[in-house]
């Protein structure tokens, strides 16, 4: 939101024929015949007082729209301001602009217009990389690399302001001097300047031509202020009129103002282009699939923590406390009511349990959520996202969010592509964030705009360079800056970070009990955290600030570094938190009783559905595992009837509807939809009928007995889906790997598949083993043992294997390791083992050895099967 999506090409995408559509960019723009603002200086607008302002504060309008949008101009100058028909200002050239709110700027040699020996041209026309050196802001004029915000445009605008207020210059030479004196850093006024007549004009130039940009106004604090005449009388009793209709929302005026908003025409235009960037042909089948695949493995996950699925209302009044700055996306209904889309599941759902008094719930939830677009006129952002919440009536546990983690990371081992990875798990809290930015000299009431920046600076991947920018407009010291990177900086183990916070933070009131408050709770979730097993790394990250306006206690995120256009950015999964505070917030006046505790993530699903399809061996995720086809018109009856006995049954199939499509087709068209099985329906073959089978790449033809059909698929996919939980279900994935080979441990989910319990399966491969590899090897090891393995579970249910890669000659000395003694003893059996066989093996034998001792001694596990997938022979401790 972490909000750094990108779209992915999915792997499935070569299933059918890409077809490219080359697109048109027509670019329709106002015809200004009024011509520019040099035009208008020259002509003694400075005698126009009136009409000056007026244009003044459209200049300041149009500034404060783009810049509302994000975007920055950087190459303000006079003869880039048009003027219409109706004499009314027109922003244009935006031929430099940047959409990004901070920028750093290019070096010296990039940069020399804006130095003092350049040349600028009293026409106003570009003569460097950025901007006319006469109005160009002294942070960009800088001679080495520094950085920059929308404020430049300000200083811009000082300099046009400045023009605009005083005659017309006669020569070049005069101009240039004039506004070379301007630029200092004492601002020095032309004598003639008349400062008693134009007293107003020069506070503003003033205010704007500030070298400091923290205190140069916003565009939006220069409109606002005293220093701007009010707006003339039309503009002004538009706003009066306005102001009047709005504060009565049930009277005549405000009805007829909000049906004449609602009987506006959409023109076939804006109609085509609101959704054209969603619409435009790039829709599959295939990346539907692997959604909906990903959607019910993680339902699967959270149904098996006790969690149901619960939707909340779509929408909910405009919450400006909640998004200061228009982060969700705003609707008007009918009434003129403003209305919100979901930016995240958690507010809704906060609102939902305050609304609702609900004490005790775990919920699970997986919908779309919405970003608004910096283009008017176009629909918003989509994004699925997936909502797992506890809530619970205590609030000292704090079991709740290492369970929400704990399921975090079973998602994670679910898809290899995860795994793969190495997801980092990132703990902070709020109380501690509070105590370091109190300690680095932060005031309170600036906490939440430092908050927004780091928040910022994660979710948009800004450079430091880029969030020393936006902390420019706090006016925060360099000392307070420094001291704050130096924290926020810090990540690693608790037990290298606590220390440091205890020595780096002096002893002040409040501060010290907010960083006890803060390390002893992440101390106590590390532990749970430990208790159930979790193998990613867990790390504090003092510079983690996820939404902490909505939170309390605990904030995590799952990271991951991938490259990405030859950058390593990182890749944030999910991220959630503790959120008690948030629940008040919605509560009616008659509501009392305690708050309940609440403990809330969210995971971003299309990140996962990005990943698993850009996985060239993509899992299966067809909908349909049967396609029951007729071979000729006069087989569609029988055809018919078996789709039906089939859908009776439970399987999924599909009829071909088009019984003339040849093999190839019917062939291309199972690989793209995912189908294993196809069954031909044909005359010719009397009461029998023809299946086809498609698994990896093999091709197999049976004829089976129509009456059988049904049988023979429940036992086929039977098989199939044992064969695919064996290598899915995995709790644990933990490589060791030595100079040899490595090790790679799958442990599963002890769950019954009829009467049989499918058991822990390791695999110790002398060389590493592709996922696909493992999966296989495991499947084929928990096939071959199956016999054994139910006559072994009439006499224990816990049960073991370790698979290896030796002779059955060499599995037989196993046998000779000691159980009873200790450690020492068993390691001395270990000895002998290993002196046996040449040194080049001993690696492999060890970690053999060291997998059966943590089985057999640390585990107790009573039944372990040795077994040598090599010879298929098998030893039982």
């Amino acid at each position: 939101d972490e909000e750094g999506n990108e779209k992915s090409s999915h792997g499935g995408e070569d299933r059918t024929p890409v077809i490219q559509t080359v697109h048109y960019l027509y670019i329709q723009m106002e015809y200004c015949e009024k011509s520019t603002l040099r035009d208008t200086i020259d002509q003694g607008l400075y005698e126009d007082t009136s009409r000056l302002w007026r244009l003044f504060r459209e200049i300041l309008d149009g500034l404060a729209y783009i810049h509302e949008k994000g975007m920055i101009h950087r190459d303000l100058k006079p003869v880039n301001i048009f003027l219409d028909s109706d004499d009314h200002v027109k922003i244009g050239d935006f031929g430099l602009a940047t959409d990004h709110p901070a920028n750093a700027v290019v070096s010296k040699q990039e940069d020399n217009h804006a130095d003092s020996s350049a040349m600028p041209d009293p026409s106003g026309s570009l003569t460097g990389m950025v901007g006319t050196a006469l109005y160009v802001s002294p942070e960009v004029q800088g001679s080495t690399k520094s950085t920059y915000n929308q404020k430049v445009d300000l200083f811009s605008l000082g300099i046009i302001f400045f023009e605009m207020s005083y005659h017309p210059m006669s020569t070049a030479s005069e101009r240039i001097f004039v506004l070379s004196q301007l630029r200092l850093p004492t601002i020095v006024f032309p004598k003639d300047f008349d400062e008693v007549k134009h007293a107003k004009q020069r506070t503003v130039i003033t205010w704007l031509l500030n070298h400091d940009p923290a205190a140069r106004p916003t565009a939006v604090e220069l409109l606002k202020s005293e220093h701007l005449p009010p707006p003339q009388m039309e503009e002004s009793e538009l706003h009066e009129v306005l102001h009047h209709t709005l504060a009565n929302v049930d009277g005549k005026a405000y009805r007829t103002m909000m049906s004449q908003i609602f009987s506006q025409r959409i023109s076939p235009a804006i109609d085509y282009t609101y959704d054209s960037d969603m619409l435009k042909g790039s829709f599959s089948v295939w990346a539907a699939k692997i959604q909906q695949h990903v959607c019910e493995i993680v339902s699967r996950i959270f149904k098996r923590h006790g969690a149901i699925k619960l939707h909340t209302p779509l929408l909910m009044p405009r919450n400006k406390k909640l998004y200061e700055h228009n982060e969700a996306s705003y609707f008007m209904d009918h009434s003129g009511m403003l209305v919100m889309l979901p930016y995240d599941l958690r507010i809704p759902f906060a609102r939902f349990v305050a609304r609702n008094n609900i004490s005790n719930l775990k919920r699970y939830c997986i919908e779309r959520v919405f970003r608004p677009r910096k283009l008017d006129r176009c629909h918003p952002k989509e994004l699925l996202e997936c909502a797992f919440d506890i809530i619970t009536s205590t609030g000292n546990s704090f079991l709740p969010i290492a369970e929400t983690i704990y399921a975090i990371s079973e998602i994670i081992q679910e898809f290899s592509v995860l795994q793969e990875r190495n997801y980092s798990i990132y703990l902070n809290h709020t109380a501690l964030l509070k105590a370091i930015l109190l300690h680095c000299g932060i005031p309170e009431d600036k906490l939440n705009q430092v908050y927004i920046i780091l928040y910022d600076a994660v979710t948009e991947k800004l450079t430091k360079r880029e969030v020393e920018a936006k902390f420019c407009n706090l006016s925060l010291t360099s000392n307070s800056l420094s001291r704050l990177y130096r924290f926020i900086e810090q990540k690693g183990e608790a037990s290298n970070v606590f220390p440091f916070l205890n020595t780096a933070i002096k002893q002040k009131p409040g501060v010290t009990q907010l960083l006890k408050h803060g390390m002893k709770d992440l101390e106590e979730i590390i532990g749970l955290l430990k208790q159930l097993g979790i193998k990613l790394q867990v790390s504090i990250n003092l510079g983690l600030v996820y939404k902490i306006q909505q939170h309390n206690g605990i904030i995590f995120q799952f990271v991951a570094y991938i490259k990405r256009r030859q950058r390593t950015v990182p890749e944030i999964l999910a991220a959630g938190g503790r959120y008690d505070h948030l629940i008040p917030q919605f509560r009616g006046p008659q509501m009392v009783g305690p708050v309940p505790s609440a403990v809330g993530v969210s995971i971003a699903i299309d990140k996962i559905t990005a990943a698993v399809s850009g996985v060239e061996d993509s899992v299966s995720v067809s909908s349909c595992d049967l396609l029951v086809v007729s071979v000729g018109q006069m087989s569609m009856g029988r055809a018919i009837n078996i789709v039906q006995k089939l859908w009776t049954a439970g399987i999924p199939a599909e009829i071909m509807y088009d019984w003339s499509q040849s093999q190839e087709e019917l062939q291309e068209y199972c690989r793209c939809s995912g189908i294993t099985y196809v069954a031909l329906v044909s005359d010719k073959e009397g009461n029998h009928v023809k299946v086809k089978s498609f698994e990896k790449d093999r091709q197999t033809e049976k004829r089976i007995l129509e009456s059988d059909l049904v049988d023979h698929l429940i036992q086929k996919l039977k098989t199939k889906i044992c064969d695919e939980r064996c290598s899915r279900e995995t709790s644990d994935n933990l490589s060791v790997q030595n100079q040899k080979g490595s090790f790679t441990n799958i442990s599963g989910v002890f769950e019954s598949h009829g009467t049989l319990i499918v058991p822990n399966v390791s695999v110790i491969a002398p060389e590493k083993l592709s996922a696909s590899a493992r999966r296989r090897q495991e499947i084929q090891v928990q096939t071959r043992l199956q016999t054994f393995i139910s006559s072994l579970q009439q006499k224990t249910s816990e049960i073991e294997i370790l698979a290896v890669d030796l002779p059955k000659a060499t599995v037989i000395h196993f046998l000779s390791l000691e159980f009873d003694g200790d450690r020492q003893a068993f390691d001395a059996t270990v000895r002998q083992l290993v002196s046996r066989w040449p040194k080049q093996r001993c690696s492999y034998l060890q970690a053999i050895c060291d997998e059966i001792y943590s089985i057999k001694m640390e585990k107790r596990v009573p039944a372990l099967i040795l077994y040598s997938y090599r010879d298929e022979y098998k030893v039982l401790f």
